[in-house]
């Protein structure tokens, strides 16, 4: 067998298995809920509440099952975001993990792969998230539900902000020149792993609650799915370091974890939950599919310069 079939055998293994992965972490955080659940109705739990007057913090006794596993997983998004930015700023070599994967990518590179990986990055690319998160919130201020449209405004915007503060903070180069401008220059944390975690995953924090149980872990699967392609794609094309995309998958969680507590402390009677995801969901293949259609050639182009560039 060729090398050149290596490539194109190995690409969708190695995709195959972070769906996979996908897969685990969903039936995990499925089971972490189901525990939670039984948890927040056993008799000490209920009493522990009533003695602390919890009730008066969190309106919907239901809301516990969600807020114990989003507790546990903000602490232990923001262990790994703390600790791999410490590794960055302070040049660990712990990070020879980045020019492994690098390396290692970039020889599984292919005409095909290459096709598919830029139409996967362009899915998570700005224009995308803005067309996503704008139906979202229209959909929600026409349902009335201001609440939940006011924390889809500061979740998005503000991760987006702090992300790119933390950008100029640290001012790591990315592994190749994308002819990038300002501080998009600048590689830790991955913009684009950060916005679509913080996106999908709070259309995932205001949906899971009120939606039927018979969809959830379908929900969940589809957009982990979708999170971690785009991250993927940004290490493929060499646009991001390893460090740099679990630096953006773990701040972007800590973020929704942070931003979910706080929202569930309260419900929204006039969420719709199942209208949000149509219209968040149509939004994303409407402009999706728009983004790839006009610059597709494009960045086919500038990825594929950047890599040949990079063997020579």
């Amino acid at each position: 067998m060729t090398e050149a079939s290596l490539a194109y055998l190995s690409l969708p293994v190695l995709i195959g298995l972070l769906l996979l992965a996908v897969l685990v972490a969903s039936l995990c955080l499925w089971g972490g809920i189901g525990v939670s659940r039984r948890l927040s109705t056993h008799q000490r739990f209920e009493r522990l509440t009533a003695h602390l007057n919890l009730d008066r913090l969190v309106r919907s006794p239901a809301d516990w099952r969600w807020i114990l596993p989003l507790a546990g997983l903000l602490f232990v998004s923001a262990f790994v975001f703390f600790a791999v930015a410490e590794d960055v700023l302070e040049a660990d070599p712990a990070l020879v993990a980045d020019q492994v994967t690098y390396s290692h990518l970039r020889a599984l590179r292919s005409p095909l792969g290459d096709q598919i990986m830029v139409a996967i990055t362009e899915l998570g690319d700005s224009v995308v998230v803005l067309g996503v998160a704008a139906s979202g919130i229209g959909w929600l201020l026409y349902c009335r539900a201001r609440r939940t449209a006011i924390f889809w405004l500061i979740a998005i915007a503000g991760g987006s902000l702090i992300n790119t503060v933390i950008k100029g903070a640290l001012h790591r180069p990315r592994p190749t020149d994308l002819y990038h401008a300002g501080w998009d220059q600048f590689s830790f944390p991955s913009g684009h792993s950060t916005t679509n975690a913080v996106l999908y995953g709070f259309l995932l924090a205001t949906t899971l609650l009120t939606l039927r149980s018979r969809w959830r872990l379908g929900l969940i699967a589809s957009l982990g799915a979708l999170i971690t392609l785009i991250a993927f794609s940004r290490l493929y094309l060499g646009a991001h370091w390893l460090s740099d995309v679990v630096g953006g998958l773990a701040f972007g969680t800590l973020w929704v974890c942070g931003l979910s507590v706080i929202y569930l402390c309260r419900s929204d009677p006039n969420l719709r939950p199942v209208g949000l995801i149509i219209f968040s969901l149509s939004a994303l293949l409407l402009v999706g599919a728009t983004n790839i259609v006009f610059n597709h050639a494009r960045d086919m182009e500038r990825y594929h310069i950047r890599a040949l560039d990079d063997a020579r």
